[in-house]
């Protein structure tokens, strides 16, 4: 994996597209459209004219196993933007077949009900919020590790 990871630094010559790939893909990792996020990584590398290898890399950093824990994240943190920082309730405006799951969460699991609307802002803008801090740290990194090994070549 280290090797993969350092092949997809070294291969690329800009570090602003790099960080600007790693980047987009914080952003599709956290954004709450589910099922279509390799559809939104070649959609975002075309028109942005990403290093679609580093978008597609970062971006399935939610997979199968962490879409629980990054969508409870996601979650949380719209609950925390919306109702506790600017008091505002969505519940009501939930879609219908939000109410059917629920009404299954709270039977089978005793989870209160969860609003559709906190999670796809909280999702939409924990993403864009981490993409964003994340840029200038990312290329600071790469224009290290790009540094370092050209002065290994050099020398």
């Amino acid at each position: 994996m280290k090797k993969f990871l350092k092949q997809i630094i070294y291969g690329e010559k800009s570090t602003k597209k790099l960080a600007l790939s790693f980047a987009a893909g914080i952003y599709i990792a956290f954004s709450p459209y589910l099922g279509l996020h390799n559809v939104m990584i070649f959609v975002f590398s075309w028109i942005f004219r990403l290093n679609t290898i580093t978008t597609f890399t970062i971006a399935h950093i939610n997979n199968p196993i962490t879409t629980v824990p990054v969508c409870g994240i996601c979650y949380m943190f719209g609950k925390w933007l919306l109702n506790d920082i600017f008091g505002i309730t969505l519940n009501y405006t939930n879609p219908s077949w939000i109410n059917y799951i629920n009404n299954n969460l709270f039977h089978y699991f005793g989870i209160p009900k969860i609003c559709f609307w906190t999670f796809f802002i909280g999702a939409n803008l924990l993403g864009l919020v981490l993409a964003i801090l994340s840029y200038p740290i990312m290329k600071f990194i790469f224009k290290k590790l790009i540094k370092e090994k050209n002065n290994q070549v050099t020398n």
